[in-house]
């Protein structure tokens, strides 16, 4: 029996709004942290990954069908959960076997049944700037990490599990969609404006470049770590070709390569 492992990442598909045109080729879009303007296709948010069995299995919400959703990886085959008729998760991760998502637009953090999808509200975020569009945990250190965006700035919060409560570490002038704890207690943050990967401070939330994506980022997206293989993904929105795919994203070379189960 393998042992169970698992990592959180928001998942950036394409999204069906009805009514709203797609942007057209060449045009210049604004950095949003909300839902890509697209006409077909799925938006999937707060994505995170669990080893179970033979499959790593992603989780996240999908904006399309208003759904918790798991992803095969490597396949990319999309399994429903449960439909909650909500509008938009865009953050969570796992604090042990626990799952916590973060609600967009009533900033609530929720506790995830990962087997039934139903949602247990630990408490209601407030006094932040910006969107709330990121959450990790660090595992070294016993802190989880909120972190939100008016796209001119981003801001790093600490986090009380048991009511929400939060607590300004620093900001940086990103527009940091999400980010990501490794097992030594370093965060990662995805900027979709220089279309880049920094790592963040813990200390006063300041970021570093580590490098480029290479991809045109816009939208909601996120970034995940892999505790047990030691691997940051990315499910990527690419705003040139407006095709959302999991990548794997090598801190070392500062490249970001698609994966083999990459979706659109």
């Amino acid at each position: 029996m393998l042992k169970k492992r698992f990592f959180w990442l928001i998942m950036a598909a394409l999204l069906l709004l009805g009514g709203v045109s797609a942007p057209v080729f060449g045009e210049v879009q604004e950095a949003s942290a909300g839902l890509a303007p697209l006409p077909e296709g799925g938006q999937l948010q707060a994505l995170e990954v669990q080893q179970q069995a033979e499959e790593l299995l992603a989780y996240a919400y999908d904006a399309t069908s208003s759904s918790i959703v798991n992803l095969g990886i490597p396949g990319g085959a999309i399994g429903v959960i449960s439909n909650d008729g909500d509008s938009f998760m865009s953050a969570g991760d796992f604090v042990g076997d626990q799952l916590y998502m973060v609600h967009y637009f009533s900033h609530g953090l929720y506790r995830i049944d990962t087997a039934t999808g139903a949602k247990t509200l630990a408490g209601t975020i407030s006094g932040i700037s910006g969107s709330p569009s990121g959450f990790a945990y660090d595992v070294k250190n016993d802190t989880a990490y909120l972190i939100s965006t008016d796209i001119s700035y981003s801001y790093l919060y600490r986090i009380n599990l048991d009511n929400a409560g939060v607590t300004l570490v620093g900001s940086s002038p990103y527009a940091m969609i999400g980010i990501a704890s490794d097992t030594e207690g370093n965060l990662y943050g995805l900027d979709i404006v220089t279309d880049a990967l920094y790592s963040i401070s813990t200390a006063n939330g300041e970021a570093a470049l580590i490098g480029s994506t290479g991809v045109d980022l816009n939208y909601a997206q996120d970034i995940g770590y892999d505790r047990d293989n030691g691997k940051l993904y990315g499910t990527l929105y690419d705003n040139s070709t407006y095709n959302g795919g999991l990548y794997e994203l090598n801190t070392a070379t500062r490249t970001g390569d698609p994966f083999a189960g990459l979706w659109r």
